[in-house]
């Protein structure tokens, strides 16, 4: 199975990373917006754990290398088995709620009325598109306002990729 994920990994980051190729459509918002281009974001993953027989939607990732995902921590539970999708859309997630104040270690984005992450969107990435035309992960889907998605004034937020570049660097030179 990891054979064929981390093969399925490799053909859909064929093109390079950070360029897909095929170009996504960046005319609407998240929330309320369109399905993606199939293969416009190709280092988009699904988290899936495996309950009652049954592979479950749990949250976003990226896929960083041929066989790392980089997710928000909340996504990950030591009980669970787990399992990365690759060009799948429209997964639903039940709903968490929780309260949690922003740090230093967390970015803003959204809260415009316009632009937001949503319910399931955790663990999912903030994509950013560098002058160079790459596109680079700057957060990580952590929570959003408990008064719903794409609130005024209550932005989406995220876990700050920078502030644990080191780290990320350091588990992918160990495997």
């Amino acid at each position: 199975m990891l054979g064929i994920t981390v093969l399925a990994a490799i053909l859909a980051c064929a093109s390079c990373c950070g360029n897909p190729a095929f170009p996504p459509n960046l005319s609407t918002r998240v929330v309320g917006g369109e399905d993606a281009v199939p293969n416009s974001w190709p280092w988009q993953v699904s988290l899936q754990y495996l309950k009652d027989d049954t592979w479950r939607h749990t949250c976003g990732g990226s896929l960083i290398t041929t066989s790392h995902v980089l997710t928000a921590a909340h996504c990950i539970n030591k009980d669970f088995t787990y399992r990365v999708g690759l060009g799948k859309y429209n997964l639903t997630v039940e709903d968490e709620e929780g309260s949690v104040s922003v740090k230093t270690n967390m970015v803003c984005a959204g809260g415009d009325g316009v632009t937001s992450s949503c319910n399931g969107d955790s663990g999912g990435p903030l994509n950013c598109q560098a002058s160079n035309g790459q596109w680079q992960v700057h957060g990580i889907v952590s929570f959003g306002s408990t008064l719903g998605c794409n609130y005024p004034r209550k932005p989406s937020v995220f876990t700050r990729v920078s502030n644990y570049i080191d780290w990320i660097n350091s588990v992918i030179a160990k495997n």
